[in-house]
This record gives structure tokens, C-alpha cells and sequence, in this order.
């Protein structure tokens, strides 16, 4: 049974009282290095709640060696609807940098992984802090998947550390610059300050100053950003704030930067109640907005591209009948025939359709905003397939691998189950794709092998493999496919919404394509593809564009999706029950690495 946080303890009287807030919780550890505990303060939102709060992860300020997070000067927040989450990190007399920023990475990821015993929404996590604590911010919230910068502090490494917002108060963001921009006082603070993060002045390790300034981060993909400064700081040059913001604006990212006249470090100007509310508001409407897109990519080889399954994924889920939350869904198709998705590792990979030219499947991830990356994992291949792999344990690393580069682009992984369902060779490698799923703490288990084995004991006159050359789904076996993909990204019954008609690919012998040759090139004249076929390489185009139907029975269409059904069900509560896992629908980050 999930625990639950009760919020209802920290409701407080306003005003006056708001800065005086006490922690629901108090020093939670979510994480160790070496002897050294880091600990984090949590603050309930003011008023009971049943539903998930968004989460202001709090980082103060100290000039990098200094500070607590028992200074949180954002407390009237909690009166906003925000849980406040106060974190400890090393400070620069411990550790040099980028130490702080693992430490502030590993409480993010602590709070997305035990986000249902907190009762936090993870979707919608917010980095704020002052002065050391902004400069963090700033530079966490635009590195989500920078591996320097991800570290490996924590337990909760399979978890993403992207955040949805970012409210820097009077932060630096080039520490190349800095200095040549400080006033005398200024300099008096920033050159030992810097001297003990980086250990040594920025000229002297350039590069360290330039992995530590958020504006050589910034791209198309960061989260929106809300910039706060005084146009008299005597410690931290304004022109900090404005080249974050110019960065942002040539990124095409939205940014604000609010400039407080006569505002010098902090003071009480900065924390007045009708700045924090307007900001308040602003950011709760950027977390909470809905993406009207959803993008999910498809990793594999001809059982994932075949029939166009990805686009015919995108429609059976997002149609009148999909409920995916309304949103029109965009598939994507990234591999190449005939391989194993971790031939996806080797540098030298021959893509035949997805990426671009020099680009690779990770390079694809990490630049292209994906909510969902759907993985080929295949019963033949995790039992071992020769050389290379004998013992499976190449299959089970890449993909463990690709589910880290994923979680860290601000995507979620996504177990597309493969088996023809014929042997016990093949029933345990769907026992070992579970065990790698729970080891991956993955949420959407798609359990196509196990459907099928369901009904080649139940229905084995059914024709699920193409019976031109049983290496593919026919007709049926595909159709089986999609009510298996409805089942684990709706996470409803597929049973009665998905069409008894559908496209698919002619799948011809050599003779019959020789006889229908002209047929086949009258109808490929006349095809119009949509915006998914349009990207395919044209040996794909004409299958797609043969107009070729499938067809199953009402009868043979409601057992199946019976069976999807049941499948899923079977899976997740196999999996629900050996691990913490919960099996998610289709609910993501509105803004995405």
C-alpha cells in the first residue's frame, strides 16, 4: 500500500504567518556521499489537497560556501498551491564544483521517484533560488541530460532530473564575464567565491567556467525561465540576468526578466507580496499548460515498422475513441532491418531511416523532443543470439542504457514486447524482458509476445504471422498488435474501439509483384502520404501507398482485444507486484528536454 503525505498539517494562517511556515518534513536524506548526509526540507502547500502539487525545488544563496536551507524566502508560495522542497548541497569549502550541481540533480530525482509517497506531481517540478542559489538553478534547469553535470549521487539514478520552470533570483550566468563586469565590492565577494568553487580563477580553468555558466547550456528544449535582478546589485552584475535572457531569446525559449529598480542583493523588494504572486501565477500557468502534441518515437526494426505500425498507433490512440487527453499524437520511426536496437550503440551504425546524416539513435533522443521512446525488446534476443550476444547480456545493456539517455532527455522509456508466443525458449525471454523492465523501473510495458502465446494456446487457428513468410505479423497478428499498444498507453480496455478495417502493407511474393506491378505503381502515383509516411525512405512509401486493407471479424476482433486486455493486465500486475513500478498512461511533462 503507497503512502501518502498528508498536506493537510501544514495549513497555515496567511499573512504574516507565511514566512513563518514550519516543514512538513524535516531533514529527509536523499542522499549520501561518503559520510556526508544531504538532506532536504519539505513544505506542504497552505490548505488541504488531494491532488498532486506542482514543486518548487529550493536552492539558497551563500555565495557558493555559504548558506541553509532553512532560508527560503519564497514561502508565500505555499499559498499558491506550490509544495516547497528546500534542498542541502555541498558547498564549495567540501567540494569544488560540479558537486553542488550533483547534489541538486540527485534531490531532484529523489522527488520524481518518490513522488507518489509525497503526493507531488512530477510533471511539474520548478528550480528556484537566490544569488549561488539562482546561478544553480539557472544551471540545472538548462542541463538536463549534460552527463558532467548529471553526476551520480543518489539512489534514484533511473529518474530524470528536467524540471518544467526555472525562477533565478539575482543569478550569475557567465562566469567568463563576471568579473570584468563586477564593481570593486562585487569583485571583493566573487574572486575568493570563485577561487573556492572552481579552484581556480575562470581565465586560469576556462573550461570548468564555461561548463558552469548556464548560457553555454541553453537551447531550443530548456524549460521556460523567470529572471529577477536589481539594476543597482553591487555583487552581482545585472548584465548576468540580460545575457541569460538574450541566450534565451536566440533560442526561440521563453524568458522574463523582471528588473526591480533600485533593487541592490535581495531585500525584502524582491520577496514582496505582489511580485511572488504574479510570478506565482505565470509559472503555474506555464507547468500546468497542456502540449497539444504528443510525440512518441519508435525504435526498432521490420516487427515495429511493418504496416506502418507506429502511425497506426498514433491514430487507434488519439481517435475518437483514444482518450489520450484529447491531444493528437505524432509517431516517429528511428532503426534499421533486420538488427537488434543495440546495434544502435555501435558508431558505425547503417541507419535506414530516422536520423539524419552523422546523427545517431541517442543523438535523436537527446536533441528531438520526445515524450515517449517505444524499445523493440525482443524474446530471441535477450536469450542470446550469437556472437556478440550469446547470453543475451548486450541486448539487456543497451537497453538499460537507452532507458538512462532517455530518462535523462526528459522522455520515458517504453517496453514494446516481441515473440511470435510459440516456445519456451521464447516464454523465458519474456520472463527475462519483465525482470529487465522492473530493474529499469519502466511504466509502459506493451505485452505483444505475451498476447501472442495467449492466443496460439486459445485460437490456433488464427493466422498471426504473414503466411508469406512468418517473419512478420499478418493481418491479424498486427491487429492484435495495436489493441496491445492501446491497452498499455490508454490503459483501458481496447475492447470495441479499434476499426474492424485497417491499412495495411500488401506483403507480396515476387510473382505477385511482378503480375501487379502496374496496379501497384497506379496506386503509388495517387498516394498522398501524411506527415509520418512522407519521412519514410520510398521502399516504405510504396508498401504504404499499395492501399491494401486488413480485416478481422466482429467476433475475432472482440477476443482479441479481450486478450490485449488481459495481457496487459496480467503484466502489470506481475510487475506492480514485484517492484515499486506503477504502469502509467500517457501522462508527461508538458515541457521537455
Amino acid at each position: 500500500m503507497i503512502f501518502r503525505l498528508s498536506f493537510f498539517m501544514a495549513a497555515l494562517a496567511v499573512c504574516g504567518v507565511t514566512r513563518a511556515a514550519e516543514p512538513t518534513q524535516r531533514e529527509i536524506n536523499f542522499a549520501r556521499v561518503g559520510d556526508r548526509m544531504l538532506t532536504m526540507d519539505l513544505y506542504a502547500p497552505s490548505g488541504a489537497t488531494t491532488k498532486p502539487p506542482p514543486t518548487i525545488i529550493w536552492v539558497h544563496g551563500g555565495a557558493w560556501r555559504a548558506g541553509s536551507k532553512s532560508d527560503v524566502p519564497v514561502l508565500q508560495w505555499l499559498k499558491r498551491g506550490f509544495a516547497i522542497a528546500s534542498v542541502d548541497y555541498r558547498l564549495s569549502t567540501e567540494a569544488k564544483f560540479p558537486a553542488q550541481v550533483h547534489d541538486i540533480k540527485a534531490a531532484i530525482r529523489y522527488l520524481r521517484g518518490r513522488a507518489s509517497q509525497l503526493n507531488l506531481d512530477p510533471d511539474r517540478f520548478v528550480i528556484a533560488g537566490s544569488s549561488a542559489g539562482g546561478h544553480l538553478a539557472a544551471l540545472v534547469g538548462v542541463t538536463n541530460g549534460v552527463d558532467e553535470l548529471e553526476g551520480s549521487v543518489g539512489e534514484h539514478l533511473s529518474e530524470s532530473s528536467d524540471v518544467q520552470a526555472i525562477v533565478s533570483f539575482y543569478g550569475a550566468s557567465n562566469l567568463q564575464s563576471i568579473l570584468s563586469q563586477s564593481t570593486q565590492h562585487g569583485l571583493s565577494v566573487r574572486v575568493p567565491a570563485l577561487q573556492l568553487l572552481l579552484g581556480g580563477q575562470p581565465d586560469e580553468v576556462p573550461e570548468l567556467a564555461k561548463l558552469a555558466s548556464p548560457i553555454a547550456h541553453v537551447d531550443s528544449f530548456d524549460p521556460p525561465l523567470w529572471l529577477i535582478h536589481g539594476d543597482a546589485d553591487p555583487q552581482m552584475p545585472p548584465r548576468q540576468s540580460k545575457e541569460l535572457e538574450t541566450a534565451y531569446n536566440k533560442a526561440d525559449r521563453p524568458v522574463k526578466l523582471d528588473v526591480v529598480a533600485g533593487g541592490k542583493h535581495g531585500g525584502e523588494e524582491f520577496y514582496a507580496g505582489e511580485r511572488l504572486d504574479s510570478i506565482a501565477a505565470e509559472v503555474l500557468t506555464a507547468v500546468s499548460a497542456k502540449n497539444d502534441t504528443m510525440r512518441i518515437l519508435f525504435a526498432g526494426s521490420s516487427s515495429t515498422y511493418w504496416n506502418d505500425m507506429p502511425n497506426e498507433v498514433a491514430k487507434v490512440i488519439s481517435g475518437s475513441g483514444g482518450l489520450v487527453q484529447n491531444r493528437k499524437v505524432d509517431a516517429d520511426l528511428v532503426g534499421r532491418s533486420g538488427s537488434d536496437i543495440r546495434v544502435y550503440l555501435d558508431p558505425k551504425c547503417d541507419y535506414q531511416y530516422g536520423v539524419k546524416r552523422g546523427q545517431s539513435f541517442l543523438d535523436k533522443v537527446r536533441d528531438e523532443p520526445f515524450d515517449y521512446v517505444v524499445l523493440m525488446t525482443v524474446c530471441r534476443f535477450i536469450m542470446g543470439d550469437g556472437e556478440g550476444n550469446a547470453d543475451g547480456q548486450a541486448h539487456r545493456d543497451a537497453i538499460t542504457q537507452y532507458c538512462h539517455s532517455i530518462r535523462q532527455s526528459g522522455s520515458e522509456p517504453v517496453f514494446y514486447e516481441v515473440g511470435w508466443g510459440t516456445t519456451d525458449r521464447e516464454a523465458q525471454g519474456r520472463e527475462r524482458i519483465r525482470k529487465l523492465a522492473r530493474d529499469n523501473n519502466i511504466k509502459i510495458y506493451v505485452p505483444c509476445s505475451t498476447a501472442w502465446a495467449k492466443v496460439r494456446t486459445e485460437r490456433p487457428e488464427l493466422q498471426l504471422q504473414h503466411p508469406n513468410d512468418k517473419s512478420h505479423p499478418g493481418d491479424v497478428g498486427h491487429f492484435l498488435n495495436l489493441a496491445c499498444f492501446y491497452a498499455a498507453l490508454v490503459q483501458q480496455s481496447p475492447e470495441g474501439r479499434l476499426p474492424r478495417d485497417y491499412h495495411v502493407w500488401p506483403h507480396l511474393t515476387k510473382d505477385e509483384n511482378t503480375s501487379l506491378s502496374d496496379q501497384l505503381e497506379t496506386a503509388f502515383a495517387k498516394f498522398q502520404p501524411d506527415a509520418y509516411q512522407v519521412k519514410l525512405p520510398e521502399w516504405m512509401r510504396r508498401n504504404a501507398g499499395a492501399g491494401y486493407m486488413g480485416h478481422v471479424s466482429e467476433e475475432d476482433a472482440k477476443y482479441l482485444e479481450q486478450v490485449a486486455w488481459e495481457s496487459y493486465l496480467a503484466v502489470k500486475a506481475e510487475l506492480s507486484a514485484d517492484s515499486s513500478t506503477e504502469v502509467q498512461n500517457l501522462q508527461k511533462p508538458e515541457v521537455a528536454k
